[in-house]
């Protein structure tokens, strides 16, 4: 299920305004960033794979809800048991970090997190996959 970055956009700008920041005059980029500055989320350590040959990453700041952690999961998940490579490992390295309320769960990334790893899969068959999920979710994924 791939939001919008309309309903994106709602959901930080009403986080942000939880902490008074007028959010009218800056991108949906710029809000993730002073969103995780407010949170005080760091940036993970970027570009090192702990379990797989590969991983995905985000290309940009970016927030991605629990629902579209779970349809990448998913993606993946659908191409392992199809059996389209055998012997694979799937590593999911992201998780939800924010809840606002009792609905909106989401993770706020930044550019070259890993979120997925990959073992067991040729470099064509991650990149294929990076392009399915990135289709799927609406957001830039680059692989390592």
């Amino acid at each position: 299920m791939k939001s919008s970055n309309i309903e994106k956009q709602q959901i930080i700008n009403a986080a942000l305004n939880e902490y008074g920041v007028i959010t009218e005059e800056l991108s949906y980029q710029e809000c993730v960033e002073k969103l995780r500055s407010y949170l005080k989320i760091e940036d993970k350590e970027t570009l090192t794979k702990k379990f797989g040959e590969y991983a995905i990453a985000a290309e940009n700041y970016e927030c991605i809800t629990e629902d579209e952690i779970e349809e990448g999961r998913k993606v993946l998940s659908l191409l392992n048991k199809g059996k389209l490579f055998s012997k694979s490992n799937i590593y999911v390295r992201t998780f939800v970090t924010v809840k606002l309320g009792n609905k909106s769960m989401f993770s706020l990334v930044s550019p070259n997190q890993i979120l997925w790893e990959l073992s067991g899969v040729s470099r064509d068959m991650a990149e294929d996959i990076a392009k399915q999920i990135s289709e799927k979710l609406g957001i830039a994924l680059k692989i390592y």
